[in-house]
Parts: C-alpha cells; sequence; structure tokens
C-alpha cells in the first residue's frame, strides 16, 4: 500500500498544488503545498483500512480543499479567504482572460517578472515540477543550499509583491521560463540523478502532459513550445530501448532501435515541422534537431554526426553551457576520435559546477578509455562513483570499471 500510495503522490502532486495555487494566489505557495501534503497523511491512515479510492484524484482534491481551509481557519483568515475554495473564484486572472488548464496558467503566474530567472524556474521546479530541493539543486547544477534559498525568497517576494497579471508584453519571458522548467522535468525523468530507476515515468509523463498544454493553447503556443516538444517526443521514444529487462542501462549505441517507439517518434517529426515555422532558432530547435537525426539513423554508424556536430557548435556559439560542451565532446569523438575528443572534454571538465557531475567523469572515462589509456579510465571512473547517481547509472559505471580492470589482468 506505501508503494501505491508513494506511486499516487508522484502522480498527484504536481496537478493538485496547481489546482489549489489558482484559488488561493500565488503568495499561498506553501499553504497549498502544506493542504496536499496533509491529504495524503489523510489517505495514508484511511486507504490501507478501507481501499484506494475508484478516483483517488477526487478523493486527494476533496481532502486538500478541506486541509486548505482548515489552516486558514486555523489562521483566522477564513472569513477573507474560505470563499475561494468554496466558489472557485481565482485570484489569479489573466489580462487578457484566456481558457488555459489550471496547471500552465499557475505555471505562468509563478513566473513572477519581480524574481529573476533563476528563482522562477527554482520556484517551479519544487513546487509545480515535481522535484525535491536536492533534484532541483542537480537540474539547476547549484548546492542544496542555493536551491533551498532561492526557493524560499521567490516565494517571500511573490507574497510581498502580491500577484502579477499575466500581461501581453511579458507573456513571452514567461514562457521562456516556463520552458526551462519542463525541459528540466524532463531531463530529471529521462535519466534520474537518484533513486532505483534508471528512469522516472511520472515526470516524464508530466513534462509531455504540460508541454502539449502549452502547445494546444493559442495563447501559449509559440514555435519554441513545438521544439520542445519535438525534442521531448523523440526522447521518450528512445526510453524503452535505454533500460534492459534486468534494469540495467544500455547506451546508444549498444540500443536495439526496433525498440524505439514509433508513435513518440512520429509525434517528434509531427511537432519539429511547426517548429520550423518562422525565423525562431532557440536551442530547442538545435537540440531538436540533433535528436531527428538520431531518429533518421538505422545504426549508430549510419548516424550523420558531422550534422549532429554542426548543430552543437551552432549551440555553443548561441547557448553555450558546460553540458552543451560536455554532449557535444560525444560527436567530436564520432567525427573526429578520441585524441580530438579528448580536448574539447577540458573546458568541460574545468567548469566547478560539473565537479560532481556523474557524466561528466564517466565521459572522461569513456575517452581515455578509448585513446587506449586504462588507467586513467579506472581512475576518471572512481571520479564519477563519488559523485551522485541512480542505482541503475552507478552500477553501469561500476561494470565498465571492472571490465576495465579485467582487461589489464
Amino acid at each position: 500500500m506505501s508503494a501505491d500510495l508513494d506511486r499516487i503522490f508522484r502522480q498527484e502532486a504536481g496537478r493538485l498544488v496547481p489546482y489549489l495555487l489558482r484559488r488561493l494566489g500565488p503568495r499561498h505557495f506553501d499553504l497549498a503545498e502544506d493542504a496536499v501534503q496533509d491529504a495524503f497523511v489523510e489517505a495514508l491512515r484511511h486507504w490501507p483500512l478501507r481501499g484506494v479510492p475508484d478516483d483517488p484524484r477526487a478523493w486527494l482534491l476533496k481532502a486538500a480543499h478541506r486541509k486548505a481551509l482548515d489552516r486558514l481557519k486555523r489562521a483566522a483568515t477564513a472569513e477573507r479567504h474560505a470563499h475561494l475554495l468554496d466558489e472557485g473564484v481565482s485570484t489569479l486572472a489573466l489580462e487578457p482572460s484566456r481558457d488555459l488548464p489550471d496547471e500552465i496558467a499557475v505555471l505562468l503566474l509563478a513566473c513572477h517578472p519581480s524574481l529573476p530567472r533563476e528563482a522562477q524556474v527554482a520556484l517551479a521546479l519544487r513546487t509545480l515540477g515535481g522535484l525535491s530541493t536536492p533534484e532541483v539543486a542537480r537540474a539547476l547544477l547549484i548546492s542544496e543550499a542555493a536551491a533551498a534559498q532561492r526557493i524560499v525568497r521567490a516565494k517571500r517576494e511573490i507574497g510581498r509583491e502580491g500577484p502579477a497579471p499575466v500581461r501581453e508584453v511579458d507573456l513571452d519571458a514567461r514562457i521562456e521560463a516556463v520552458l526551462e522548467v519542463l525541459y528540466l522535468v524532463f531531463t530529471e525523468g529521462a535519466h534520474a540523478t537518484e533513486g532505483d530507476a534508471a528512469v522516472r515515468a511520472t515526470l516524464v509523463g508530466d513534462a509531455l502532459h504540460l508541454a502539449s498544454l502549452l502547445a494546444a493553447s493559442p495563447a501559449t503556443a509559440r514555435p519554441r513550445v513545438h521544439a520542445l516538444l519535438s525534442l521531448m517526443h523523440f526522447g521518450a521514444s528512445r526510453l524503452p530501448a535505454r533500460v534492459s529487462d534486468l534494469g540495467e542501462l544500455v547506451l546508444l549505441e549498444d540500443q536495439d532501435r526496433s525498440l524505439w517507439h514509433a508513435g513518440h517518434r512520429a509525434r517528434g517529426f509531427h511537432h519539429l515541422a511547426f517548429a520550423s515555422v518562422g525565423r525562431d532558432v532557440s536551442r530547442f530547435h538545435l537540440e531538436a534537431g540533433i535528436a531527428a537525426t538520431h531518429a533518421e539513423a538505422a545504426s549508430v554508424s549510419a548516424t550523420d554526426w558531422p550534422r549532429i556536430l554542426s548543430l552543437y557548435d551552432e549551440m555553443m556559439a548561441r547557448y553555450p553551457s558546460p553540458v552543451v560542451a560536455l554532449n557535444r565532446t560525444v560527436a567530436v569523438l564520432h567525427v573526429h576520435g578520441a585524441a580530438a575528443a579528448e580536448d574539447a572534454l577540458q573546458g568541460a571538465r574545468r567548469d566547478p559546477s560539473l565537479a560532481l557531475y556523474a557524466p561528466l567523469h564517466a565521459t572522461a572515462a569513456t575517452i581515455a578509455a578509448r585513446r587506449g589509456d586504462r588507467e586513467a579510465a579506472l581512475r576518471r571512473m572512481e571520479q564519477a562513483l563519488l559523485c551522485p547517481a541512480s542505482a541503475p547509472l552507478r552500477r553501469f559505471m561500476e561494470r565498465k570499471r571492472r571490465e576495465w580492470s579485467a582487461e589489464g589482468g
């Protein structure tokens, strides 16, 4: 039963919190989160005895409504706020009025114009993206303390400033912040940084769901929204082949491409076509182009690696980051060989934000092994094993270390 509750919490919390927030107002982030937590505590008490209800979400929503109202009463503010829950009236009116789903409306409004972009993203990841504070820290390549500080300050700032209506003049900027949040949620789902699973399907599904809502609404549909959705579908198409039946990670070069999901692949190309309308070239366009190049290839050897490298070069020119530099080294490895990849990796290796990033050290180990430097490969894989990682990634790295050790025995 506890496992079922944990699964339901993962699935529903990210949708219940926005529902309450749209009625309570963005200054009540903590109240909405606490009310949902209270509802799950109540479920933990009652469901083992009475069974899981036919509609868990409806049960939890009703309980969360009640818990929020109880907390408001205890704070002696029920007279002012209880009608928001009873009548379903939103304090988050959009200007001009738009019929947007709760999750999207609250995501847009969480991106308060008084907050710096990094605070908007941290708050949305924690409150609406379903990530824990440590996961937010890893997603943003910052310390856990810094992530917690950003979230607390963002909530405090919104509480002080009050709800800021979404106006046409700042809608694009808010959409940009939302896209960054959804990208990070999808990435954490597809490449889990902690836990027993290599893929967190709930996070992948939530990110796809929210991006689809953005793309479907005339108020928020943009070419870059379709570009991100295309990238997500291409990424989701490969997930069935990324993990073996035993739960082990399978590298791209070893994947059975017949297992790639044809429906996600087709939707990836569908949204890429919509993304190509106009002259907008976002980082999501470039990443979707890389993913599409992989999707078109029948094998790793048949992949157009020079095209992928050129897209990474453009990304580094337009949207440089240490992670982009790291990912680019894989393309360099396929196009120019291990020595060139070793040179290309140096910038990423010197970046302090990646000091505890397991994929960096694992990639460095792989490149060293390709160069024939077994000792360097083992040393770098030891560094990777000191970093936070999901159980499947850790097992993969340990397996590679054993293989390289045996080769020198």
